[in-house]
Formats: C-alpha cells, sequence, structure tokens
C-alpha cells in the first residue's frame, strides 16, 4: 500500500466519524504531530501506530487494505489538461476540472489532491484577472474625470483613454494565460514521471 494512498483512507476515516486531528490524536493516544504528519504523507503508520488508530476508528487493521483506490494516470492527465479549457471560454478552465474531480475523487488515488491543486489554482488566476478589471475600471474613470476637469476635451484624448484600459486588461489577460498554459503543461510532465503537481494558488478548497 503506498503511501499516498493510506493518507487518504485515514483522513476520509477521520472525516467520515467526524473526528478533527486533536480528538483523533486524543482518542487514540498518539501525538498530534504524529497524526499530522501521517495525513501530510511524511510517515506511514505501522505496527502499534496502525492499531492504536483502527481502534479510535472501531474498525479491524485489515479494513484499512480493503478500502482501495484505482491508480490511473492517464485520468490524473486528462484532469490536469481539461484546465486549457478555459483559454477558449473562462468558465470552462473551472468546470471541466470540476466534473473530473467530482467523479473520481473518492475512486482514483492522486485525483483528490491533483483536482484540488488545479481547482485552486484556476480559482485563483479567475480571481486575478477579475482585479485586473477592477482596476481598468479605476484607471479609466480616474482619466475620464481628468478629462472633464480639462478645459478642452480632445476625442484623441477620450479615445486614448479607452485604449489603454483596453491595452491593460488584454495584457493582463494575455499574461495569466501564458502562466495558465506553463503551469498546466509543466505538471502534465510531472503527472507523467509520477511526480507531486506544483500550483501557486490561494486554498479555496482545503479539502
Amino acid at each position: 500500500m503506498s503511501n499516498e494512498v493510506l493518507m487518504h483512507k485515514i483522513i476520509e476515516l477521520r472525516k467520515r466519524k467526524g473526528f478533527s486531528q486533536e480528538l483523533l490524536a486524543e482518542n487514540s493516544g498518539l501525538n498530534l504531530r504524529t497524526i499530522q504528519r501521517i495525513e501530510k504523507g511524511e510517515t506511514i503508520p505501522r505496527g502499534d501506530t496502525l492499531r492504536k488508530l483502527a481502534s479510535a476508528f472501531d474498525v479491524s487493521p485489515e479494513e484499512f487494505s480493503d478500502w482501495t483506490y484505482e491508480e490511473n494516470n492517464g485520468y490524473l492527465a486528462s484532469l490536469n489538461i481539461s484546465a486549457l479549457a478555459g483559454l477558449f471560454f473562462p468558465v470552462l478552465g473551472i468546470l471541466l476540472p470540476l466534473i473530473f474531480w467530482l467523479q473520481k475523487k473518492d475512486k482514483v488515488q492522486g485525483v483528490r489532491e491533483l483536482g484540488r491543486r488545479v481547482l485552486n489554482f484556476q480559482f485563483t488566476l479567475t480571481l486575478l484577472l477579475f482585479l485586473c478589471f477592477i482596476a481598468q475600471v479605476i484607471i479609466m474613470t480616474y482619466a475620464f474625470d481628468s478629462i472633464q476637469e480639462s478645459d478642452t476635451v480632445s476625442p484623441n484624448l477620450v479615445s486614448g483613454s479607452i485604449k489603454n484600459g483596453l491595452r491593460f486588461f488584454l495584457m493582463a489577460l494575455l499574461s495569466l494565460n501564458v502562466i495558465n498554459i506553463i503551469m498546466i503543461l509543466f505538471n502534465s510532465i510531472r503527472i507523467n514521471k509520477r511526480k507531486r503537481v506544483f500550483y501557486p494558488s490561494i486554498p479555496f478548497i482545503k479539502s
């Protein structure tokens, strides 16, 4: 049994029982730091530790082995690449990975973690794009206020302000799309090599 699979099983059992990490530590007689390391995949519980966890969950140690995850690297790659749909229509960059994630997050090994990271990254990019749009509106509003306060209103000045605002937004959109493509392709390579993906993001989805 791989470290990652067992990690997910223990997390899932804890959540099914409604335990916090602190409560699981108390019920099992294990150190809180030990529970945290197990759930991060930093250590694999064996022997007495596994028996204490099984006792806290009121299951047999063998039940951990009964709860299996399918290995499907192709599905992980498809989930990751599906975020590129956002280049054609922004909502698809969130919707398609969400569908992939919900369908197999409890069935395919690694989907829960990958889907969470991909979605958090897409949510972060969408938030940045929204903030750029707000910045564009502020820039254009300031420019129009300056024009109204001017003694002479030039059509070129008005059109220039509009163009500058649109140019700023389009450059932001292009930059975020390029970052999106680079990160998705970079992580596709990591998935192919069976390495953990890296997506810098705000943790909107934490589990």
